[in-house]
């Protein structure tokens, strides 16, 4: 297949950040036997390295240069010139567009379009876009309708959309997306998270990114109900804060007892080995099943909530993880695993082998390879009548 890839953002590894890593994952197993083309923006914050591993590794590339004032004044003018010229160069059978950002480019040519949208803003749930002041929130509602209108159309343009969860299947529905939407889970790479028994006693850790209002919710939910019960019962408790965060939102939380924050690190791997358990209480549609999947190879136990959980195939509650909601719930789970060394050893080790077996890149890659194929199928029959 010739395959186009228009991205939101620039893939590279190695990376942080859950979409894109997974966008470069994907786009690594798709040009190791198609011809990938990738059109995507470069900004100042991205490396030569960086750039030189998406040019690397596609047979056409076109890193569209942007600024804070081209970015505010028209965002998607320069990929959208910028994937035209790249649609008339390579041909493409089919068109990935990463992101809703880019979903406005869909069937761009007329080419057969999967438009991935696991993570995306437009699928968090309604409570985590409202305004957090009254009437902002109500004066904007008219302008919204209307965005929401454009963007409905904008996402079902597609011929299939790709998201990582049913609750975010679930999402395109409550927005009026009617049309093919396929679910495939997050992967991880087996090699790189190394599985490892090194926990310190009573550390927990929750990986998030502060600088997001819906994480740092997140963690302070966490901090002011279920970590309470568990200092209770467990003194010696304590919770690792583990990623970016607001200089603010990092020096209050950390000087709560029991509670530390790392702020940005470069590799977080050696922070979920240091931990006894890994919590993931969140809502659906901020990257959760990836720093699951992460921490289930590592070889940390988690405790998660049912639907952090969605999407992520052959994950067993009680046999890979322990699903718990609400504080109560999730404290008792969590205390279990701190108390329990062989229930939390043997967690550790059948979450390592579901993830190798079913949540690999080797596993999932194929999948998205097999969906990209239907997609252009049609067409290509249609060209070869």
């Amino acid at each position: 297949m010739r395959i186009l890839i228009v991205s939101r953002s620039l893939p590279y590894l190695p990376c942080r950040h859950g979409p894109r890593a997974r966008l470069a994952r994907v786009l690594e197993a798709l040009a190791a036997r198609h011809d990938v083309a990738l059109v995507a923006p470069v900004s100042p914050a991205e490396t030569p390295a960086q750039r030189a591993w998406a040019q690397g590794r596609v047979a056409w590339a076109s890193l569209v240069a942007t600024t804070a004032a081209s970015a505010a004044d028209d965002p998607l003018a320069a990929l959208a010139e910028a994937a035209a010229r790249a649609a008339g160069e390579v041909a493409p059978d089919v068109l990935l567009l990463d992101g809703d950002a880019v979903a406005p480019l869909a069937r761009l040519r007329g080419i057969p379009t999967a438009l991935a949208l696991d993570a995306s803003p437009a699928l968090r749930a309604p409570e985590t876009r409202r305004r957090p002041v009254p009437w902002r929130w109500v004066a904007e509602r008219l302008p919204e309708r209307r965005a929401a209108t454009e963007q409905r159309r904008a996402l079902a343009a597609a011929d299939v959309r790709i998201v990582g969860s049913a609750e975010e299947q679930a999402a395109l529905a409550r927005l009026g997306v009617s049309g093919r939407t396929e679910i495939v889970p997050a992967g991880v790479d087996p090699a790189r998270h190394e599985f490892r028994r090194a926990g310190q006693p009573g550390r927990i850790a929750l990986a998030v990114d502060l600088a997001s209002r819906a994480d740092a919710e997140t963690a302070w939910r966490f901090v002011g109900g279920a970590l309470s019960r568990i200092r209770a019962r467990c003194p010696g408790a304590e919770l690792l804060l583990v990623g970016a965060s607001r200089d603010d939102a990092a020096r209050v939380l950390g000087g709560v007892r029991g509670v530390r924050a790392t702020g940005a690190v470069a590799d977080a791997r050696p922070a979920l080995w240091s931990a006894t358990v890994v919590v993931a209480p969140f809502r659906p549609g901020f990257g959760a099943p990836s720093r699951i999947v992460e921490a289930m190879a590592l070889g940390t136990p988690v405790v998660a909530s049912r639907r952090s959980l969605a999407g992520l195939d052959g994950v067993q509650a009680g046999r890979h993880v322990l699903v718990a909601d609400g504080d109560e719930e999730t404290a008792d789970a969590v205390v279990t695993l701190l108390r329990d060394a062989a229930l939390a050893d043997a967690l550790a080790r059948e979450a390592r082998a579901v993830a190798e077996r079913r949540l690999a890149w080797d596993a999932v890659a194929p999948r998205w390879e097999a969906l990209l194929a239907r997609v252009a199928a049609p067409a290509a029959a249609e060209a070869t009548a």
